[in-house]
């Protein structure tokens, strides 16, 4: 089986979810409310405690329910949730999630990297899932929420492969808005989203307070780069092949970027090109603390772990 495709968002909201609220599939017109409310917060927002509670979130067909407190991020690019996994699966995460619990009931930071389309995104939900069933409170964070605004793009090249990987991200605003202040010894007050990448809102001021034991899961493409390698708990490498991951991305992406030789464009020269990149100067295979082998969605091998 192959990860799950990106289709229409799961729509979170980005706040303490109440009892039972569901997280419907977003509809274009639920999106534009739902965007158009979450910039009204974003002007005066409120700090949110995290409290346990009970929650069910809906996606492409699957229901997630969770026993503790999750946050996701406001942004609008959000990927649908994971199938339920397979027993194979099941047995790869629930080792990983004891990784995870085995670093500490203070603060962690967990980050996940891999080639575009690996999977990432699908595993950091799965990890969510399994954390909080265990009691631990999840802040739920992508990369792609840190990327530099649309606004100064004549000011740089991002959309060559070289272009993408020097200039797209913003590491000083992830610093500042979500990594430093989830260290275990800062005020625990984040920010999950700075600039969305679809709207191009600025988010940097809805807020949410991470408890004392809570756990950031960031995904993302160059996640172990230099700039933010040191705040990782724990580093996650999702590893599947450069073709493979171009397949999965031309599936994913054809029918947003007008058609799969449009898609195939983007993730050969843009994309591919600025992992190879990325893979040659930093080589984070050669120093991750975990890999696991995705190229088999249903059938995923752990390779590297700790201990």
């Amino acid at each position: 089986m192959n990860a799950p495709t990106r289709t229409k968002p799961f729509i979170g909201n980005g706040s303490v979810f109440a009892s039972e609220q569901p997280i419907q599939d977003g509809l274009s017109q639920t999106l534009k409310n739902i965007t158009k409310s979450r910039f009204r917060e974003s002007q005066n927002p409120p700090i949110q405690s995290v409290r346990p509670g009970h929650f069910t979130l809906q996606g492409c067909g699957v229901v997630m329910t969770i026993e503790a407190s999750v946050e996701f991020s406001v942004s609008t690019w959000q990927q649908p949730l994971p199938p339920p996994p397979s027993p194979d699966r099941a047995r790869m995460l629930d080792l990983v999630v004891e990784i995870v619990t085995s670093l500490g009931d203070h603060r962690l930071r967990i980050g996940i990297d891999g080639l575009t389309a690996s999977g990432k995104s699908s595993l950091g939900h799965e990890l969510t899932q399994h954390l909080a069933r265990r009691g631990r409170p999840v802040f739920r964070a992508s990369l792609d929420d840190f990327k530099r605004p649309w606004s100064e793009r004549h000011r740089y090249d991002r959309v060559s492969g070289e272009g993408y990987y020097r200039n797209a991200f913003d590491y000083d605003a992830a610093c500042k808005l979500v990594l430093d202040p989830s260290d275990p010894l800062a005020d625990g007050i984040v920010s999950l989203c700075s600039i969305d990448p679809i709207t191009q809102v600025d988010h940097s001021a809805v807020k949410a307070v991470m408890p004392a034991n809570g756990v950031l899961i960031v995904d993302g493409v160059f996640a172990f780069r230099p700039e933010i390698n040191a705040y990782w708990d724990l580093r996650v490498w999702v590893d599947i092949d450069a073709e493979l991951s171009v397949r999965r991305g031309i599936e994913r992406d054809a029918e947003m970027y007008g058609g799969a030789d449009q898609a195939e464009t983007l993730h050969r020269d843009r994309y591919l090109a600025s992992e190879v990149l990325y893979m040659s100067e930093v080589d984070p295979r050669s120093f991750v603390d975990v890999i696991v082998n995705n190229t088999d969605f249903d059938r995923p091998r752990l390779i590297r772990f700790p201990g």
